[in-house]
């Protein structure tokens, strides 16, 4: 056993291992490596690319980038919403646990709902085989936020954030108001929800085999559940997930390889339905496999640039002076080596500085009660943590949860201050 520690040093080691163990769950890879601006894995090499942008134009001056932000100017969620004028589809992707993204989701559905033809979010933070629950209980009478929670636990043990929970809470707001008038809104799950237990604790080879399938195959699941459930019955939706999972218009690696790494956008980014298709990114730091650290992207000049403009912007990439934004030393294989417009067809940037984000808020009352522990430690995907947590008491556990760590409020402050100024 790990050796008993102080509150603060609890709540250090639970959070860290608590969300190490979900982005495992996640099937999260840091490998945003990057393709030639095509939709299909058969990409272009990035000397390929680099032939085709000596002959692009010529870097825009920060003037024009300025110009460009404030005489177009619209928020983020405006943004959004302007983008399904010409599209069915938008793929918000994020960074995950960045407070403001997740808050985004909760202000565009009742956006969405009232303004636009869209009643659908598809989303990583729903099982596929959860969707019909998840419904019903938004379109319930009335909010039970304890049987929320307890829903959204089961899924996910260890993503115990307020604001994750709050999407749910906005969509049973939105169908209270709306719902008569404009129709139900509806969430689709889009993640396979392994079942941890098994995996770890089952002497069944064959159910063993079924889970690590889907570990395997957790960006193919994704896309055959959004493919079903939205594409194919031509139902307009935001699609919220991972920066990862979204990558569509340029192909990931495996970190310290050249072979590709298929995801959800690059699996559904296919003719005739991609030219319904739009793709955002959130602002958050790029990983850079050459390097293996996280970094600014484009070498800090939209930070640079917001911090003279701070207005939160949604603005389009491709077709505008943003598109042609590269890196000065890019690395192969890596988000780096390739311009903006050939990651992504639309961004939005907040108007707090990286180095200051704030991370999405601890559920205080996520465990409260020993059956509901015992759950946890059966279901979290590291056995170790499991063993660390069971010499724990139920009070000493949430006593230390929600300490204020490196995991709750202040830890972009410590994750990202080795960006240091953006230069």
């Amino acid at each position: 056993m790990i050796p008993r520690t102080s509150t603060g040093r609890v709540s250090r080691v639970l959070t860290t291992a608590l969300v190490a163990a979900f982005l495992v769950a996640l099937a999260g890879c840091r490998t945003l490596g990057a393709g030639d601006g095509k939709p299909d894995p058969d990409l272009a090499s990035p000397s390929a690319l680099e032939s085709a942008r000596s002959n692009s134009p010529r870097q825009p001056t920060d003037e024009m980038l300025l110009a460009w932000w404030g005489e177009r100017h619209q928020t983020p969620a405006e943004y959004v919403l302007e983008r399904f004028r010409d599209h069915k589809w938008v793929f918000l992707g994020e960074y995950h646990r960045v407070k403001h993204d997740v808050e985004l989701i909760s202000t565009l559905i009742p956006m969405l709902h009232a303004e636009t033809p869209v009643r659908h979010l598809a989303m990583e933070f729903l099982c596929e085989d959860r969707t019909e629950v998840a419904n019903e209980l938004i379109s319930a009478r009335e909010y039970d936020r304890r049987r929320m929670i307890d829903f959204f636990r089961e899924q996910f043990v260890a993503w115990s954030y307020e604001e994750y929970l709050g999407i749910f809470e906005a969509a049973w707001r939105s169908n209270q108001r709306l719902a008569e008038q404009h129709g139900p809104f509806r969430l689709v799950g889009l993640h396979p929800c392994i079942d941890w237990e098994v995996i770890n604790y089952s002497d069944d080879s064959v159910a063993i085999e079924r889970e690590r399938e889907k570990q395997r195959g957790y960006d193919e699941t994704m896309a055959e559940a959004l493919d079903s459930q939205v594409l194919q019955k031509d139902l307009p939706a935001l699609v919220f997930t991972g920066i990862a999972h979204a990558t569509a218009k340029f192909t990931e690696y495996w970190v310290g390889t050249d072979r590709p790494l298929p995801r959800m956008g690059n699996l559904v980014y296919k003719d005739p339905l991609r030219s319904e298709m739009f793709f955002i990114g959130l602002h958050a730091p790029f990983y850079d496999s050459g390097v293996d650290s996280d970094i600014y992207p484009f070498d800090g000049r939209l930070d640079r640039l917001m911090a003279e403009f701070q207005k939160d912007v949604g603005f389009d990439v491709v077709g505008t002076p943003f598109e042609n934004l590269s890196h000065e030393n890019p690395s192969e294989h890596s988000i780096t080596a390739y311009d903006f417009g050939e990651l992504f067809d639309g961004y939005t940037i907040h108007r707090t500085p990286l180095r200051e984000y704030v991370g999405v808020t601890c559920i205080e009352d996520w465990i409260i009660d020993e059956d509901q522990f015992h759950h946890f430690l059966r279901h979290i995907p590291n056995p170790q943590a499991a063993e660390y947590y069971s010499d724990m008491s139920l009070e000493d556990f949430r006593a230390g949860r929600c300490t204020p760590g490196p995991d709750h409020g202040v830890e972009f402050k410590r994750r990202f201050r080795r960006l240091g100024e953006p230069h």
